[in-house]
């Protein structure tokens, strides 16, 4: 039995001997597919915006080790129910500016996205906005919840009402106002079983309760005093399928980056004929007493 290992060890070395460090290692070269640029498009409108921002850039090669560069000389023009709002400035930095005679209204109506520029494939998108969902009340209890640490920290609580019959779509901010000029958010966090984790934001779907009333709850980090000149506001955002959609996705990317055993993501796109996401939103605010 020795003496057939001892075979077998000669064996091995005398391939690693012919192999030299090419037997567990190789070199591959794959060609891959020439890249077209496409236009990369970011665009969120809210209610009440005097002002709409867009964010032009366009993609890239897989392999590529530049930056995406602006694009100063595209035609970016804003549709409310096909008719024109207008065509977008080039400001800086990738950022086009339409300014409105008018704020955004919370109405509902269908907006549209086209743009076109030299070299490219024109893109567009469309998006319906979203109604806004009044909240009937908001609590705000110190030290009311536990979070994953086993440590207090404020509990914040919203009540509305969902429209029945359609798919809603939720995010939430809570802010506080220092001698009626100086603004700072909460950082929130989740108590709520059925919220999922988006970009920089917490979301909800109504799946489980279609046209009934919610109470969503979530913990509250805050790094400041709540003095009496203090005041709170909440804001309930009501958005569209594909900004809870493009945001979902994004975190989920970013959760799975650098682990070689994760499905890879899908960032969700709404842009025809390019990248990115044009999305609307309604909202609805309410000062809460603490």
């Amino acid at each position: 039995m020795s003496s057939r290992i001892f075979f077998l060890f000669l064996v091995a070395i005398s391939f690693s001997a012919c192999a030299g460090e090419d037997f567990f290692e190789a070199t591959v070269d794959i060609e891959t597919p020439p890249h077209k640029p496409a236009l990369a498009v970011t665009a969120n409108f809210a209610a009440g915006d005097t002002t709409l921002r867009i964010y032009l850039t366009h993609s890239l090669d897989i392999l590529s080790q530049t930056d995406a560069e602006p694009i100063p000389d595209a035609d970016v023009e804003i549709f409310k129910d096909g008719t024109s709002l207008g065509k977008a400035l080039y400001f800086s930095d990738k950022l086009y500016k339409l300014p409105l005679v008018q704020a955004l209204p919370a109405e509902m109506a269908t907006y549209e996205l086209k743009i076109s520029a030299p070299g490219y494939d024109p893109v567009q998108a469309s998006q319906v906005m979203p109604p806004p969902v009044p909240i009937i009340s908001a609590t705000f209890e110190i030290d009311g919840a536990i979070d994953d640490d086993g440590e207090r920290v404020d509990e914040l609580t919203i009540e509305f009402e969902d429209p029945a019959g359609v798919e809603n779509y939720y995010s939430v901010f809570a802010y506080v106002v220092f001698d009626d000029q100086y603004t700072e958010e909460f950082s929130l966090g989740s108590l709520d079983p059925i919220t999922e984790e988006g970009m920089d934001n917490y979301l909800l779907k109504d799946v489980t309760f279609d046209g009934k009333r919610y109470e969503w709850r979530l913990k509250a980090y805050r790094f400041f005093e709540l003095t009496d000149d203090v005041k709170m506001y909440v804001v309930l955002r009501s958005i569209t399928a594909d900004q809870y959609f493009f945001s979902r996705s994004v975190q989920l990317s970013y959760d799975t980056d650098d682990n070689p055993f994760a499905e890879p993501v899908i960032i969700h796109n709404n842009i025809e004929g390019g990248y990115g996401i044009f999305s609307l939103e309604s909202r609805d605010v309410k000062e809460v007493e603490f």
